[in-house]
């Protein structure tokens, strides 16, 4: 295995184009972790932002954005260039896909890259396999007019040699990242989202209709006649060019659906955006997490690489088969073991690869319990908010204790189980008690 070391001790300045966070898409969050970890790792290199953006006002960016295009004027992307030029940038990063740019198959970036004067490397998010003639021309100029072009899927490789002619050399390929966070065993979030005992299916990411999630939906009434503790939840906010031009539609017709097959109870709609600390609780209540996708041509899945990070997510080989990613890694942690001995001069480091999986198993285990102690020593004193209300008896009681508990289990799906009141957590534990002893409900 050849080792490339990346050295950056010449390069002074990284400017990457693309969109950036604080909007809410794949790509500005993708921008905006990239750069920070090129500046976290190149202290001395000057790394800023150019950012797309798709109102006329903007967003309230921070002060790394040093320049905004407006996607549908194309006088800006001239503008760019020539700030580029001026400013005499080593790199550019182009972040690659045909919807953030204006003009015809994002055809517009074409104008800013053709008057650069410096390498511009281009990392790909869609690579389509049957692109319209429009998409192909464009992509094929941005192609030509960058040094180097990044893909995250090895398939796109193999698309990229044989529709556009590409030799191998002048394509990277770079995994997606995923966020360097602690091993969450499944359990231990579950009652602070109030799905505690049940097998959790997700789906997470913005919502639109390539996303394919009513084939899921229509899928659950066969899982449950096997599985009766199965919930599935949705979590998402309609993306927001979707909400622009057709609103809330496709969510509400989910909705429908799963109201139709009689599977309501068992569906959760959490219609919001989440930053990255609440996503991975999320992530670490999942049992199995699933993209059901109709497109063929989703090269990659930033969510699906996020969701890997949970041993115990269940991996569908193909699609087909189930296998828990802890199962797939000690497969292959078998295999590089078998061929240390059968290497043969291959020239893969195999014994390499499993010093690096021991090193990371003992990283996840270690990093798992300092994270359970540090909960424990951030959690804040609970305040007292004042004196209960009295519940009534009987059938009162059961309908008070049942809008109570509705209303905190709505709170948890907000803000977390951590933010509940003493008196909250009192009333929880209390309600869902008389409930079990006293209502056939479902706070069971």
């Amino acid at each position: 295995m050849k080792l490339h070391i990346w050295s950056h001790e010449n390069l002074k300045s990284i400017v990457s184009i693309g969109n950036y966070s604080p909007r809410r898409c794949g790509i500005a969050t993708f921008t905006s972790d990239l750069l920070g970890a090129i500046q976290e790792e190149a202290t001395d290199t000057n790394c800023w932002a150019i950012a797309m953006n798709d109102t006329p006002e903007g967003y309230h960016y921070p002060e790394r954005v040093r320049f905004e295009i407006n996607q549908h004027q194309l006088s800006d992307y001239k503008l760019a260039a020539e700030f580029l030029n001026m400013n005499k940038i080593d790199i550019v990063n182009l972040q690659h896909e045909y919807g953030i740019f204006g003009g015809i198959a994002g055809s517009n970036i074409i104008r800013l890259i053709s008057d650069l004067r410096m390498p511009v490397v281009t990392t790909l998010h869609t690579v389509l396999k049957k692109p319209t003639p429009e998409q192909k021309e464009a992509l094929g100029k941005v192609i030509k007019l960058s040094s180097r072009i990044v893909v995250m899927s090895k398939k796109a490789i193999s698309i990229l040699k044989e529709l556009y002619s590409i030799p191998e050399e002048k394509i990277v390929f770079i995994p997606h990242g995923i966020p360097d966070s602690p091993y969450i065993d499944p359990n231990y979030y579950k009652d602070q989202f109030g799905v505690e005992g049940k097998n959790v299916i997700l789906t997470f990411g913005f919502i639109s209709q390539n996303k394919g999630l009513e084939y899921a939906i229509k899928a659950l009434p066969e899982i449950i006649k096997k599985h009766k503790d199965v919930v599935y939840i949705i979590l998402g906010a309609t993306h927001p060019h979707v909400l622009k031009t057709q609103g809330e539609e496709y969510r509400i017709s989910l909705q429908q659906l799963a109201e139709k097959l009689g599977v309501s109870e068992h569906v959760i709609f959490q219609n919001r955006f989440v930053e990255l600390n609440e996503l991975c609780e999320f992530l670490g209540i999942a049992d199995i997490y699933i993209t059901p996708y109709i497109n063929e041509d989703q090269i990659v899945s930033g969510t699906l690489a996020y969701a890997i990070r949970y041993p115990d997510r269940h991996v569908y080989i193909y699609f087909l088969f189930p296998v828990k990613v802890k199962y797939l890694v000690g497969f292959l942690a078998l295999v590089s073991f078998m061929s240390t001995w059968n290497a043969q001069g291959d020239g893969i480091a195999h014994a390499a690869h499993l010093g690096g999986m021991v090193v990371g198993w003992v990283y996840l285990k270690y990093w798992h319990q300092c994270y359970k102690l540090k909960a424990m020593f951030q959690q804040q004193p609970k305040k007292h908010t004042g004196a209960k209300t009295s519940p009534g008896k009987g059938n009162e009681k059961v309908d008070y204790y049942r809008k109570k508990i509705d209303e905190l289990l709505d709170k948890i799906n907000r803000v977390g189980y951590l933010n509940l009141t003493v008196e909250e957590e009192e009333l929880l534990e209390e309600g869902s008690k008389y409930l079990r002893e006293h209502d056939d409900g479902d706070y069971h």
